[in-house]
């Protein structure tokens, strides 16, 4: 089973690769991406010593905590990185995963176990993921061994939780075709669901410094509802007791997982169809030329995959806390500024979402007469919106609580976001050719993409230290518009 496994892995990340035209253009780095990216040792090996890179920072609070009462919050919060992580990749990923096309071969084949499949190749991608947690995990072990292998068990229920909960979602949301209308408000609905879960793993992961000093105030609330995961991980002290509840999760969610296995194959051999009222209207040939029609198209998937939305969301869940500090401190015009300015930077995050939306459709693409300057321009903007959306109620919050001044970062809120999404698609889009194609997203792109915009916005941020806030935003604007305009006209070319 393994050894299947294996090949669609394989055959997965040759199908990603085939559509970098930076790599295909290019023999020997072809022959170099391919050895690397099919190899699952290499792959998942260079994956997961990244992630334990940042797993060291976030071991430091458990060598901190000096009793066991200060590491039940800390604990609590770091059993949400592998049920998060889980939950990501398996609702973003499942459906894009099918959509590739690799388990076509196996479709005819009178299988019953062809979900368990994907349900492995997924877990494969989550895994690197999981060494976040390892070097906490073993501080822990040092610190006490049974409470260690009890916290290790947790985590990997997390995972196990996580990765069932997602398979759920991709059974329900995952491969369904709504024809018609009346979809719009259910959607909108599961984008607000998707955000207020994930605000509230950011709510544990940058509340750490006050957990520690409402430690002994948070251990009673969490005693409470210690039955229910991640509080759970307020048992691992009391050994019997919480071995009783893991082994309890591991035969519930073990039967979840095994009755939502056939389902979810179901679903990949035949997606759902629903059928909404509809209503005849003669057509509208709509204005705007092709970017228009691609940023539409962008906006369509997106709003119909909301799961998907979660890479586009990354700012949000890095700014709220901010914002919240700011009130709490007193906020100014300045920190507003900052703000922007820190959604714009993390927006980076959202390339690999927005070069993923099109799967295998990128051969009909090609079909149409598009060239590489439409698609990449049309890319930076669908990658830009939602961040802009985003600093835009920010600057609308700013109104409510500081006046007028607030008004003057309106350029900014929507030149930050297009400046990052232009450097990114300018990047990704610099091989010779007007070919359209998916260039591969990896660590090692996005740490040059983000070291890019750090650059660019340093010298914008500059301007406010040098200038004052209202002529910093008049020249960070300025510098800010030429950049963009810059970068559309070399994506032109």
């Amino acid at each position: 089973m393994f050894e299947i496994v294996r090949i669609l892995y394989r055959e997965l990340h040759y199908r990603i690769l085939k559509q970098n035209p930076i790599v295909m253009a290019d023999p020997k780095a072809y022959r170099k991406a391919l050895k690397r990216t099919t190899s699952m040792k290499s792959g998942l090996g260079y994956q997961s010593l990244a992630f334990l890179g940042f797993g060291l920072f976030y071991a430091g609070s458990v060598l901190l905590a000096k009793t066991d009462t200060q590491l039940i919050p800390i604990l609590v919060s770091l059993a949400t990185i592998p049920f998060i992580m889980a939950l990501y990749t398996t609702a973003v990923h499942a459906s894009h995963v099918v959509s590739m096309g690799i388990f076509e071969p196996l479709k005819p084949l009178p299988l019953r176990v062809g979900s368990l499949y994907l349900s492995e190749l997924l877990l494969l991608e989550i895994v690197p993921t999981f060494s976040i947690t390892a070097p906490s995990v073993l501080a822990l072990m040092v610190r006490a061994p049974v409470t260690g292998l009890i916290t290790l068990l947790w985590l990997l229920m997390g995972l196990f939780l996580g990765h069932t909960i997602g398979l759920l979602i991709f059974r329900t949301f995952g491969m369904r075709v709504r024809i018609g209308k009346g979809g719009t408000l259910r959607n909108f609905l599961k984008i607000l669901g998707i955000l207020a879960y994930m605000g509230m793993f950011y709510a544990f992961s940058y509340g750490q410094e006050y957990m520690r000093a409402h430690s002994e105030e948070l251990a009673r609330v969490i005693g409470r509802y210690s039955l229910a995961y991640p509080f759970t991980l307020s048992s691992v002290f009391h050994p019997f007791p919480s071995m009783t509840l893991l082994l309890l999760y591991a035969l519930v969610f073990g039967a979840v997982y095994v009755r939502v296995l056939p389902a979810v194959w179901n679903r990949a051999l035949e997606p759902e169809v629903e059928f909404a009222g509809t209503e005849k209207t003669p057509f509208r040939a709509a204005g705007g030329g092709a970017i228009r029609a691609l940023v539409a198209k962008d906006v369509k998937i997106l709003f119909r995959r909301p799961a998907t939305l979660v890479a586009f969301l990354i700012p949000v869940y890095v700014v709220l806390p901010q914002i919240l500090a700011g009130v709490r401190e007193g906020l100014t015009p300045l920190k507003l500024a900052l703000y922007l300015f820190i959604v714009g930077f993390t927006s980076t995050a959202g390339a690999d979402g927005v070069l993923k939306l099109e799967s295998l459709s990128i051969g009909f693409l090609r079909t149409l007469p598009l060239n590489k300057g439409h698609y990449a321009r049309s890319k930076a903007i669908s990658m830009a919106l939602v961040p802009s959306i985003v600093n835009l109620a920010i600057v609308l919050f700013g109104l409510a609580t500081l006046g007028w001044k607030p008004l003057l970062l309106i350029p900014l809120a929507l030149l930050l976001p297009l400046l990052s999404a232009s450097l990114v698609m300018l990047y990704f889009f610099r091989y010779e050719g007007e070919e359209i194609g998916s260039p591969e997203v990896n660590l090692g792109n996005m740490a040059v993409l983000f070291l890019m915009v750090a650059v660019a916005y340093l010298f914008l941020g500059g301007a406010f230290l040098v200038a004052g806030f209202t002529r910093g935003v008049a020249i960070s604007s300025i510098m800010a518009l030429l950049v963009v305009s810059g970068a559309f006209s070399l994506l032109s070319r």
